[in-house]
């Protein structure tokens, strides 16, 4: 599977889905965490398992960790981002949102107000350092 605007299930998804997701828990609890997917969001990399995992059940990695009662008792709002393209967030992860700049404007945007976490693995361990680097995170992960 081509990993590129030559790919059509691929560039729809990125040109229609914001492939980002906020859950509030607690809208007076000043606590976020965002939380970044790896390059292992969808593996292996064909068309079959890309519309399964994407498509149609529309995955974020994380969102297991993220339901235990710990997290949801601790963290006010949590945002999940994903790269479709896996591209590190270079690509930026929709139309609209297209470059990491873009997307650390738009996390900037959402969390104002917040003490923010980040998390990530692979990819979005890299993502994380970057946005919790420029969002003032109190701890990266």
């Amino acid at each position: 599977m081509n990993l590129d605007d030559s790919n059509t299930a691929l560039k729809n998804v990125y040109e229609k889905n914001e492939n980002y997701k906020i859950v509030i828990n607690d809208r007076k609890n000043k606590n976020c965490i965002i939380f970044f997917s790896g390059n292992g969001l969808y593996y292996p990399d064909s068309i079959e398992v890309f519309n399964e995992i994407i498509v149609n059940k529309n995955r974020y990695e994380w969102e297991q960790v993220s339901k235990s009662e710990e997290m949801t008792n601790h963290f006010g709002m949590m945002i999940f981002v994903r790269d479709i393209y896996k591209t590190f967030y270079v690509k930026g992860i929709n139309h609209d949102v297209s470059s990491i700049d873009a997307l650390l404007e738009l996390l900037e945007e959402k969390t104002a107000g917040y003490q923010i976490v980040t998390c990530g693995n692979s990819a979005g361990g890299y993502m994380a350092v970057i946005a919790g680097k420029h969002l003032s995170a109190d701890r990266i992960f």
